[in-house]
């Protein structure tokens, strides 16, 4: 088997995974996880309004999100997923979400800027080589200059207050 065949393959599974857990309604659960609600509190602080969610699954964090009145953009590689999180856009009229399937490890095909670039439980599942192309395809094109500036002086205050 070639190379190009072992990725396509390895992807597959991976794809399969994902769309099998996420064939589950709620599968990890309901309402806001504790992240989250630390973020929104740091968007409302800086009244910040854009978010990107980076594999926002079946939306737990992005629909919360959106309730709060902050503009949302997920994506996540599951379809099953997607259709969930669409459902429950629709059925809520949330009209800040949008939410669409895509690879984090490929580039963003937009040149939107977010206040907030946002993942929560996906980021995980990836190596060193993967998660550097993952933050090359979000750099400069989609991060704000608060975020940028933010983050630079407060990251360790940041992840002290995660404890």
């Amino acid at each position: 088997m070639s190379e190009d065949n072992t990725i396509i393959e390895n992807e597959l599974k991976k794809l399969g995974y994902w769309n099998d857990i996420y064939s589950k309604k709620n599968y990890f659960g309901t309402g806001p996880t504790k992240l989250a609600i630390f973020a929104k509190e740091l968007l409302e602080k800086n009244s910040l309004q854009k978010i990107l969610e980076l594999g926002c699954g079946q939306g737990r964090d992005c629909l919360f999100f959106a309730k709060q009145g902050f503009d949302v953009f997920g994506f996540d590689i599951s379809q099953d997923a997607i259709s969930f999180v669409e459902e429950c856009r629709i059925a809520e009229n949330l009209g800040n979400l949008k939410v669409v399937v895509h690879d984090v490890t490929k580039p963003l095909d937009f040149n939107s800027e977010f206040d907030l670039i946002y993942s929560n439980l996906a980021l995980q599942f990836f190596d060193l080589n993967q998660l550097g192309a993952i933050f090359d395809n979000i750099n400069n094109k989609h991060i704000s200059k608060f975020e940028k500036e933010y983050f630079q002086q407060n990251l360790e205050s940041i992840f002290s207050d995660l404890k």
